[in-house]
């Protein structure tokens, strides 16, 4: 009897432990990002960032960004320069992403979903699509006369590519039906997305912009503070960077990065002086590695 209602007590404990387990690894998320000089795996856990490990210390790349991770590949994707020509590297889990490999060179790798395609402009300003499962490339359009961070494509599913025209308009390519259609007349600029919503920055990088299914919509407006274009999706918010006013008033370029609740229009100060330059979530396992 008594050896009965311990082993049910150790199964509810069991049950209890697990349950709590299950609670905070659900509240904290792992991550990968940029701050313009190196590239980290950083922890975000109820309104805290803790940024940890360095990546790309065995690499002799310069200026790591936009960093993406794909399981597909099992490797972070991302920008750098290495002897003077800017490429798209990826680095392996199995190295613990401490060393890169180059895969083309070009700028403003943009990951598909799904991890096998990357969207990116060519040295010859071609905005392309490399099929990395097939090793193929398709080009979306005309070369641009000059690129910009603003200019980066964006994926809103694993087929369809947001990327702004050469008149500044925001289109859509449908990659299974080889199709181009505009998305919306505004010339606003993606920065990021996550389950069918698109958020755009306008030319001023004052304006945060949310798109749906239903229209465009202003998520917040700044009259003097600037918006970075560097943005990552988490839970019901995002991760961003901006101006604050100490920064302006001593001419600083730096920003500082804030975590937006969606849900509740609500901002928090995360890190002072860290300006964002892309970044993605990363699976918990690998970023305790």
């Amino acid at each position: 009897m008594e050896a009965a209602m311990v082993a049910t007590i150790r199964q509810a404990l069991a049950i209890v432990l697990s349950a709590i387990s299950m609670t905070v690894s659900a509240s904290q998320e792992c991550l990968v990002m940029s701050n313009g000089s190196e590239i980290s795996i950083a922890h975000y856990r109820e309104g805290v960032l803790q940024i940890d490990t360095a990546l790309l210390k065995e690499s002799k790349v310069l200026n790591p960004v936009w960093p993406s991770y794909s399981e597909f590949m099992d490797s972070l994707v991302f920008e750098a320069r290495e002897n003077g020509r800017n490429g798209i590297y990826k680095a392996n889990a199995t190295t613990s992403f401490q060393s890169s490999e180059l895969l083309m060179f070009g700028r403003y790798p943009a990951l598909s979903p799904d991890g096998d395609k990357i969207a990116y402009f060519d040295e010859h300003n071609n905005l392309s699509i490399k099929d990395v499962r097939f090793g193929t490339d398709t080009l979306i359009g005309e070369p641009y006369n000059t690129l910009s961070v603003w200019k980066r494509p964006l994926w809103l599913s694993n087929n369809e590519l947001i990327y702004i025209a050469k008149n500044e308009e925001v289109f859509l390519f449908n990659r299974s039906e080889d199709s181009h259609s505009k998305l919306i007349s505004e010339k606003l600029f993606p920065v990021a997305s996550s389950d069918g919503v698109v958020l755009f920055i306008d030319h001023d990088a004052r304006t945060l912009f949310e798109y749906k299914a239903d229209g465009l919509s202003v998520v917040f407006k700044n009259r003097f503070l600037s918006i970075g274009s560097g943005f990552v999706m988490l839970g019901d918010g995002f991760l961003y960077s901006r101006q604050t006013w100490p920064e302006v008033l001593r001419l600083s370029e730096d920003k500082t990065t804030f975590y937006f609740a969606r849900d509740s229009s609500s901002e928090k100060e995360l890190v002072s002086n860290l300006t964002l330059f892309g970044g993605s979530l990363l699976p918990c396992a690998l970023g305790s590695k």
